[in-house]
C-alpha cells in the first residue's frame, strides 16, 4: 500500500507540457523521486539521530527530568519504539472449567516480547546504554475487533563518560522510571536493571444453577471464584518475580498488577503483572540529606 497515494491524472493526460510558470511537480513516487524506506521509516529516522552524534535529540521526558540527567552522568539519545500488530485467538472453554488458558497465556507473552524486543532494537541502533520512562499501551481498531496493536515507548540515553557505557553484548537497561525515578534510585543505592512482566489469562468457571440458587437473597462468599482469580493474579506475580531473578535483580520496585477482558467470551481475562527490576551499586550508598520545608502557600 503506498505511504502516499497516487497522484491522479489531468484530462490533458501525462504527456501534457506545464506552463513556464508552473511550480515544480512533487517528488514523486512512482517515478523513483522517492525512495520508501524499508521499513515504515523508522531506519532512517534512526540514521539521523545516529550522525548528528549527540548534537539533535528527541525526548518524551519531562523537564524536570532532563534536569537531572547531568546529576546521573547520562544524556538523551532518541524516542524509540517498538510495536507489533497481533490476531487475538480464542479457545473454547467448557462452562465450568476453571483453569489457566496457556495458549492465549503464551500469545500475548509473544506479542509483548516482539514489542519489547524492537524498542530495544532502536535503542542499540542509536548507541544507548539504556531506555527510561517506558510506556505500554494495547490499542483495538474499529476495522479489526480481532486484532491488538501493542506499542512500546520510550527514551533512549546514553552515558556522557565512555567508560560507563554497556559492553556490546549487554543489552541496555530499561525501566519505566523518568529521569527523576532514575535519580532517587540512584540516591538509594540501586540502578535500573529491566522492565518485567508476567501475565495469566484464565478462565473463571460458572456456577452450577444449583449454587446459584443456594445464595440467592444471601450474602456470602463464591470460594471457587475467589480462588480462581487468586490462582491467576498469583501466576503472574509469581513469573514476574522469577524473570527478575533470573536477570540477577536485587528486588522489584513500583510493581502493578492489571486485569482486562479482550474479547476472548465470558469469563476470561488476563491478569498482568509489571515491575522494575533494580541492582545494588557496589559500595556505600550515598548519605540522604532531608531538610525540613514548611509551606504556608494555603
Amino acid at each position: 500500500m503506498p505511504l502516499f497515494g497516487q497522484r491522479g491524472h489531468d484530462e490533458a493526460g501525462s504527456d501534457a507540457t506545464p506552463p513556464p510558470d508552473a511550480p515544480a511537480a512533487p517528488p514523486s513516487v512512482e517515478a523513483g523521486d522517492v525512495e520508501l524506506p524499508e521499513f515504515i521509516g523508522e531506519r532512517e529516522r534512526l540514521a539521523q539521530l545516529r550522525k548528528s552524534d549527540g548534537r539533535f535529540f528527541t525526548s518524551r521526558d519531562s523537564l524536570d527530568s532532563l534536569l537531572l540527567f547531568d546529576d546521573l552522568g547520562l544524556e538523551p539519545v532518541g524516542s524509540v519504539l517498538g510495536a507489533t500488530m497481533y490476531h487475538i485467538g480464542w479457545v473454547k472453554q467448557t462452562w465450568r472449567d476453571s483453569r489457566e488458558v496457556p495458549e492465549l497465556t503464551q500469545m500475548m507473552y509473544n506479542a509483548r516480547e516482539l514489542m519489547m524486543s524492537r524498542l530495544l532494537d532502536e535503542a542499540r541502533e542509536l548507541g544507548a546504554d539504556g531506555i527510561i520512562d517506558i510506556r505500554l499501551n494495547i490499542y483495538y481498531w474499529d476495522w479489526g475487533p480481532e486484532l491488538a496493536e501493542f506499542v512500546a515507548t520510550g527514551t533512549a540515553v546514553r552515558y556522557r563518560d565512555p567508560a560507563r557505557r554497556r559492553a556490546p553484548d549487554a543489552p541496555p537497561f530499561t525501566t519505566e522510571y523518568d529521569g527523576r525515578g532514575v535519580w532517587r534510585l540512584r540516591r538509594l543505592g540501586f540502578a535500573p536493571l529491566a522492565f518485567v512482566m508476567g501475565n495469566c489469562v484464565w478462565h473463571v468457571a460458572h456456577q452450577s444453577l444449583r449454587a446459584t440458587l443456594n445464595r440467592v437473597g444471601r450474602n456470602v462468599e463464591m470460594p471457587n471464584f475467589t480462588q480462581a482469580l487468586y490462582s491467576a493474579r498469583e501466576l503472574a506475580m509469581v513469573r514476574m518475580q522469577e524473570e527478575a531473578q533470573r536477570l540477577g535483580g536485587d528486588g522489584i520496585t513500583t510493581h502493578s498488577l492489571s486485569d482486562a477482558k479482550r474479547g476472548w467470551g465470558d469469563h476470561v481475562m488476563e491478569f498482568t503483572a509489571f515491575g522494575n527490576t533494580v541492582k545494588r551499586i557496589p559500595g556505600e550508598r550515598p548519605p540522604l540529606s532531608p531538610s525540613l520545608i514548611f509551606d504556608v502557600s494555603s
